[in-house]
């Protein structure tokens, strides 16, 4: 096969530290990428349970990972979880049946495609901007009495859009919230994990900011 040819022939002559670096990059967007487009979508949903929670989380999770991995050595735009699926729930959808639905609809629409290419891509913008109104619906459930709730959820929101980045948002909320514990007298709440994760997260960044990559 042609295209997964191409993929394997790539990893000739890479260099062992810029490929870890590489993996892990790809890993952290796409995994809280995911992981947070789930639970927002699952949210609006209903599918989380009384804790936050959201039951048999690896089955997409392992999805999505096929995807990413399938879409990534054929050369295609990232297959993944996106967060224009809240639209599809606004409508009602809430089974697989909605993906596949949209999919044939995507696949009927290349009859249009030279018209739909003379439309600016700024004018499907607007769409975004309704998918964050629906998303910002869930800002009400969060504890914004509590500092070490309020700043991270706040620094999350804040992150997102300026860095164009989920994953960057959910790493600003993970990082703050053991900071923010630890300055409140709280830290007996904090968990080894999320110290670990805040200690993660800043290496990373200062890995990518250091021009180590």
């Amino acid at each position: 096969m042609p295209l997964a040819g191409a993929f394997l022939a790539g990893f000739q002559n890479v260099e062992a530290f810029t490929f870890a670096m590489v993996v892990f990059t790809f890993f952290f967007v796409d995994f809280f990428d995911t992981a947070g487009t789930l639970v927002g979508v699952s949210q609006t949903a209903g599918f989380l349970d009384e804790h936050g929670n959201l039951p048999k989380m690896t089955q997409p999770l392992m999805a999505d990972a096929v995807g990413t991995t399938g879409g990534g050595m054929l050369g295609t735009c990232t297959v993944t979880t996106d967060i224009d699926s809240a639209t599809g729930i606004e409508e009602g959808g809430r089974t697989g049946m909605t993906a596949l639905v949209v999919g044939l609809l995507f696949v009927g629409s290349l009859v249009i495609v030279p018209l739909a290419a003379a439309i600016p891509l700024y004018a499907s913008h607007i769409a975004l901007v309704v998918v964050a109104l629906i998303m910002l619906t869930n800002v009400t459930d969060i504890e914004w009495g509590n500092l070490a709730h309020a700043i991270p959820a706040g620094m999350t929101i804040l992150i997102m859009p300026l860095t164009f980045s989920i994953a960057y948002g959910i790493a600003a909320g993970i990082v703050t919230y053991p900071l923010v514990k630890l300055a409140t007298g709280e830290l007996e709440d904090v968990r080894l994990g999320h110290w670990f994760l805040a200690a993660a997260f800043l290496v990373y960044f200062v890995v990518r900011t250091g021009g180590f990559m």
